[in-house]
């Protein structure tokens, strides 16, 4: 469970009010928490959990603004305006402590609640004989420390219990032509919930924060979703599929692009932390490596398959090498089937040289997975008809679409997105001509950038961002 989550979950239980500040600059300005605090504080603001969030960029400062709040409850900024803590108010501090932060700094004597990531909240459960958790553990008896486990709300929520159930069942071998996510017919435990979430054959980072689990499941959910409202993958009870387990075939696919795509692309390390990047199984680096896929379009029901080379035998290839990436992915049966109902689309459905084809037909697939097919015709009675490339000087490759479609799919999950690169080598017209095809010729804005330099502070990329919030509200109205 997550630090803040932590937080939020203490204010719903007392039923507080919550007002979060975040703290990124090395020297802490007094004067705007004051400030805020006295202009929240205007607008009758009782009850409050004040949650302070001390990034790692904070200096030893921290420990002036603690004392202050903890022992002498309050604050005063440069012109002398104070601001009195409340005695029925609760002041929650979040902090990541490394192993390099003194033990003599004063937060060391603060009493404090550890959120254990998944796989030590696992191994405690191992350890304790614990199925399951409904609050925090007090581990010793003479430490006022807490540590929380997995949170109960979530292990309840679609978004975990989905993929579970899927999971477990893709792993047993079971036909998933008829199954259905049961929102009725929660995974027995907690602890069953995480074994079945860190196996190897699932999250493929070996020790993930919470976060990047929240990763992997919030990405596998949504495409999980997806399939099972498709008209395609629920089509068990015509003779035609019967028993032909295409949905397992797709969930495969699920999995498979969750463990891509809701992981780096990259290793890189975690400076800020003091420590190394996290180890991830079976890591294939994006320039060298294959990557099929089969995408859930914009519209939720149909599919668009990707780079999914069979030979015949019917185990899937890397074209480029004819190197076995899976033997029997499908059967002749359900191969033939899928070639059947394909047959009259422009677009091949397997062994597909995206490279070969024509640029109207690559703009064509990568339109209907961002689901902007209709909106970029430029003639809108023509569904089969010309697309209007926002920049015919832009070339559409198998990597640069990939690459447009492996952004898309994480923002669409809400998993933030580092494009790398050297100054000029295409990152922001890669971007640009995305948000083009989106737009599909609306008259509104939807990408702003902002330029990074030494002078650029921690309150100009919030108001930014604010500002970007404000023009998405816009385009929706």
């Amino acid at each position: 469970m997550g630090k803040s989550l932590q937080v939020q979950r203490i204010a719903e239980r007392f039923g507080y009010n919550l007002d979060i500040v975040q703290i990124h600059d090395k020297e802490i300005n007094s004067s705007a928490l004051v400030s805020r605090w006295q202009r929240n504080g205007n607008t009758s603001l009782s009850h409050t959990v004040y949650h302070i969030d001390l990034t790692p960029a904070v200096g030893l400062e921290r420990n002036d603004l603690l004392f202050s709040l903890v022992v002498l409850k309050g604050i005063q900024d440069n012109h002398g305006n104070v601001w009195t803590c409340g005695p029925e108010d609760l002041y929650m501090f979040e902090m990541t402590v490394t192993d390099d932060v003194s033990k003599k700094e004063f937060f060391s004597i603060l009493p404090k609640t550890q959120c254990l990531s998944p796989l030590q909240s696992l191994n405690k459960m191992n350890q304790l004989n614990l199925e399951s958790t409904s609050g925090t553990l007090q581990l010793d008896i003479g430490s006022s420390d807490l540590f929380q486990l997995l949170d109960d709300w979530h292990f309840k929520s679609p978004s975990m219990q989905r993929p579970t159930q899927y999971l477990q069942r893709f792993h047993a071998n079971e036909n998933l032509d008829e199954f259905y996510y049961l929102p009725d017919a929660l995974v027995k435990s907690h602890k069953i919930c995480l074994e079945t979430l860190l196996d190897s054959r699932s999250c493929p980072l070996q020790d993930p924060s919470y976060g990047e689990l929240q990763n992997f499941i919030n990405f596998l959910n949504i495409q999980l979703e997806s399939c099972e409202n498709s008209i395609f993958t629920n089509l068990s009870n015509q003779e035609d599929w019967a028993n032909l387990r295409f949905k397992n075939f797709v969930v495969k696919f699920m999995i498979h692009m969750a463990k891509d795509f809701s992981t780096r692309s990259i290793e890189i390390s975690d400076e800020s932390l003091g420590k190394t990047q996290p180890e991830i199984s079976e890591r294939r680096k994006w320039e060298s490596s294959h990557h099929p896929y089969i995408f859930f379009n914009n519209d939720g029901v149909t599919m668009s398959f990707f780079g999914i080379s069979i030979d015949r035998n019917y185990n899937l290839i890397n074209p480029d090498t004819a190197e076995v990436l899976e033997k029997n992915i499908m059967s002749k049966d359900l191969y033939d089937q899928l070639k059947h109902q394909s047959q009259k689309d422009q677009i091949p459905i397997f062994n597909m040289n995206f490279d070969d084809l024509s640029e109207q037909l690559k703009l064509r697939v990568l339109c209907r997975v961002l689901g902007v097919e209709t909106e970029n015709l430029r003639d809108p009675h023509n569904i089969n008809g010309e697309l209007v490339d926002p920049d015919p000087s832009y070339k559409l490759t198998s990597d640069n679409v990939k690459k447009l479609l492996a952004i898309y799919m994480r923002l669409k999950s809400k998993i933030p997105v580092v494009c790398m690169g050297e100054t000029g080598c295409g990152k922001t017209r890669m971007i640009k001509y995305l948000c083009d095809l989106i737009r599909g010729g609306k008259p509104v804005q939807n990408m702003i950038i902002i330029k990074v330099h030494g002078g650029l502070t921690s309150e100009s990329i919030k108001q930014k961002v604010k500002r970007a919030i404000d023009v998405a509200r816009n385009n929706e109205a």
